[in-house]
């Protein structure tokens, strides 16, 4: 029998310790949140006016060289932001190994790199680590990286937000996705069904590379995540033809925004009439 994760002894060598499967603690962890995705608000993405420095790059150009410090961000977002008082609290082992940092790497490596990961997101003003015993303690901060507590985002008054299906973790992407796609999918879903966005123009709105968002958009289409169709216009900047072709871009499958809005709601299992049920808590 695998041991539990909550009781595996910190001085306990790496070998000994057999785990669970990672997809069946993500199972575990995410189906406690009681929906099937998680919002992050667009500013994490893209501020909505421009800071001191006359920027709109929000804290996701932090990431363009770091996945493990986005993909910690974003699971502990998921398992944080369901209810007050927005923190998630698990042994850093649990943190690890739900993070795939031990893919590749022993426990105690892939703790030190969770902890490293878990430092650039304190210094961001994303996240306040603390600890409780054994247990590695992390609550949210608002997504514009200013400091301010997290409140959960209700209206689009408060600048609308990104939608990431639990699929992202539990069907793989995280580890399949390579970090420009990941860039770009969270670019994506932060634009209408469908768009235009000029790679061009990407390090100024997003601060993230050309390179990289035209290899991350490549990435999408061929895992048909995203589709594109050609578009001519006029480009008056164009000596030669004064016309330019763009690509207009959606998203297909699970992650069109319909099919995300409905996979937010997770269905409840039936019960027999009569019988006391424990409110579930979104």
């Amino acid at each position: 029998m695998p041991s539990t994760l909550t009781s595996t002894p910190q001085g306990v060598a790496d070998e000994n310790i057999d785990l669970p499967p990672r997809r069946d603690v993500l199972q575990a962890m995410l189906g406690g949140t009681g929906r099937g995705g998680v919002p992050v608000r667009s500013v994490f993405v893209q501020l909505k006016e421009p800071n001191e420095h006359d920027s709109r790059h929000g804290r996701l150009s932090q990431f363009t060289t770091d996945a493990r410090a986005l993909d910690a961000y974003l699971l502990i977002h998921a398992l944080a932001s369901s209810k007050a008082p927005h923190a998630a609290s698990y042994p850093a082992l649990v943190w690890a190994h739900a993070a795939g940092l031990d893919r590749d790497a022993t426990l105690k490596s892939a703790r030190q790199r969770w902890s490293k990961a878990v430092a650039k997101l304190s210094k961001l003003n994303l996240i306040e680590a603390s600890r409780d015993g054994r247990q590695s303690v992390y609550t949210l901060l608002h997504e514009s990286g200013s400091g301010e507590p997290y409140t959960r985002p209700k209206n689009l008054t408060e600048g609308g937000w990104v939608t990431i299906p639990y699929a992202y973790w539990l069907e793989g992407y995280d580890e399949q996705l390579s970090l420009p796609e990941k860039l770009m999918l969270l670019v994506s879903l932060d634009q209408k069904q469908r768009f235009e966005l000029p790679t061009a123009r990407t390090q100024e709105w997003y601060g993230i590379p050309e390179t990289t968002a035209s290899r991350g958009f490549r990435g999408l289409m061929k895992r048909e995540i995203l589709e594109a169709t050609k578009r001519t216009t006029i480009d008056l900047q164009n000596g030669k033809s004064l016309m330019r072709t763009v690509n207009v871009y959606t998203t297909a499958g699970i992650w069109t925004r319909e099919n995300r809005k409905r996979g937010m709601t997770v269905a409840r299992k039936k019960v027999p009439r009569g019988t006391k049920v424990k409110e579930a808590t979104a």
